[in-house]
């Protein structure tokens, strides 16, 4: 006795009524969390993904990728092999000192796949410039006690905020590089904390102002 056997060629189409999805791409490389790479020619690379429309990709120096500095972009679909200009992008003008992250997710003409993980590498320390925490680590807020002006002294240009000891903000100013004053004489005499912040770095000073 014979049996019969059916046959079942499953299409994408079918494999969208069957509730299969698509696969995202393999990362290659820079392999994750690679350490100091240029800010120039880096070369994202990952496999190719059958008989898609095109690959979506985002780079970002953060990894919710949501900074206005990300970057986004699509290649259109080549061929099923790696080693095509469509599983590549060149990055070039990335930012000093920096981890940046990326991903890649493809898209079948209907539906988008999920991302592939997250890979992130970090970029070589600018080689003429002084890190955030470093310009920090350089000022100086005096005197303290203080009766009646607070002195800064600044390496960068920086956002200064002054909250009293509940937590309420009492004035904030934009300093510029160098020397500045802040006249704080009319303020009740007590703790206060005073927020800096350089670029993305922060410190905060407590400060007590006493009787003239």
């Amino acid at each position: 006795m014979k049996k019969a056997f059916t046959i079942l060629i499953i299409t994408a189409a079918a494999g969208k009524l069957f509730g299969l999805t698509i696969n995202p791409p393999i990362l290659v490389s820079p392999a994750d969390s690679s350490l100091n790479l240029p800010i120039n020619n880096v070369l994202l690379d990952w496999n190719y993904v059958p008989n898609v429309n095109y690959y979506y990709y985002e780079v970002d120096t953060v990894s919710t990728f949501t900074s206005p500095w990300m970057i986004s972009g699509t290649n259109a679909f080549i061929g099923n092999a790696n080693g095509f200009s469509d599983t590549e992008h060149n990055l070039t003008n990335l930012p000093y000192g920096k981890r940046i992250y990326w991903h890649v997710r493809v898209f079948d003409g209907n539906n988008y796949s999920g991302w592939s993980w997250t890979w992130w590498f970090t970029t070589i320390p600018d080689p003429n410039g002084i890190s955030e925490n470093e310009l920090l680590r350089g000022l100086s807020v005096s005197p303290n006690p203080a009766t009646s002006v607070l002195n800064f002294t600044l390496k960068a240009k920086a956002e200064v905020k002054l909250y009293d000891i509940t937590g309420q903000r009492i004035g904030e100013w934009i300093l510029e590089e160098g020397r500045n004053k802040i006249d704080v004489s009319a303020l009740p005499r007590g703790i206060y904390f005073v927020g800096i912040k350089i670029g993305t770095a922060k410190k905060t000073v407590r400060i007590v102002l006493t009787e003239i």
